[in-house]
């Protein structure tokens, strides 16, 4: 998933597109469509800007949906589709980012597990939401075959590249969701009790994504920071960013604890 280094320090022009792209923009979203169709929209429009980065590897809107959509491949011989409910289990990277979106192309709702949670909260998440799916990265497995049950199928984002084109192209346009699908589910921190599974819906997470750009001037060509735990509600709306045109900077693993880093 690396790209050259001429890449990586490739200004992002978006000045001249803002008005216009932001109008469309604000249009697909009320028009409750998902947020696989707000992504493509930022293809068509900016396939060749980056779109994410980390420390190491950067992905062009154009690169994040062709490996989205290669995952989605994946994940539908899996038996993935609306309604189901998929384990991302990955360290903050680009790759994590083409992972999520890989969930979200295939019609399934992406469950953030974080790296860093005790593998008892996990196993709990893990089975109590039913997960039958989980994309994580070769790095994890081993971690991972602690908290699954047999019969939990992995699919990891290193393999991506081996996989061939052909049948990916059928993924790129998503699939036909409801505004009611789900999205992803978040569990509560469980500081009351027993940790709680909720699902947010396309329809809800659309609504506050276009809250942010209208009252919150989250707009095309911005740079998001990527710092809160993935398993935490509030770190979805700086991955979704990407398909608001802006563009998502990874941090790394534990981030969030270093002040003077951030």
């Amino acid at each position: 998933m690396n790209t050259p280094d001429p890449l990586l320090s490739r200004p992002v022009h978006a000045a001249a597109q803002q008005t216009s792209a932001l109008r469309a923009l604000l249009h697909t979203a009320s028009a409750r469509t998902s947020l696989v169709d707000m992504l493509m929209l930022q293809v068509r429009c900016r396939g060749d800007e980056i779109a994410v980065c980390d420390d190491t590897s950067a992905l062009r809107y154009n690169d994040l949906a062709e490996y989205a959509a290669r995952l989605a491949t994946r994940l539908k011989r899996a038996g993935v589709g609306p309604g189901a409910r998929v384990g991302l289990f990955a360290d903050s990277s680009a790759e994590m980012m083409a992972g999520l979106w890989g969930i979200l192309f295939s019609g399934g709702a992406y469950l953030p597990l974080g790296t860093d949670y005790p593998a008892d909260r996990l196993t709990y998440m893990i089975r109590d939401a039913g997960i039958d799916v989980i994309v994580t990265q070769e790095k994890l497995r081993g971690r991972l075959a602690e908290m699954i049950l047999p019969g939990v199928t992995v699919i990891t984002l290193d393999a991506l590249d081996a996989v061939p084109g052909g049948e990916d192209s059928d993924c790129l346009c998503g699939p036909a969701l409801l505004e009611d699908d789900l999205a992803y589910m978040i569990y509560t921190s469980g500081t009351t009790g027993t940790p709680k599974g909720v699902g947010i819906s396309h329809a809800a997470i659309l609504n506050q994504l276009t809250w942010l750009q209208t009252e919150q001037k989250l707009r095309v060509g911005e740079t998001i920071l990527q710092k809160t735990p993935v398993s935490f509600d509030a770190a979805q709306w700086e991955l979704l960013a990407v398909c608001c045109g802006a563009q998502v900077v990874m941090g790394r693993p534990g981030y969030y604890r270093d002040p003077e880093a951030l």
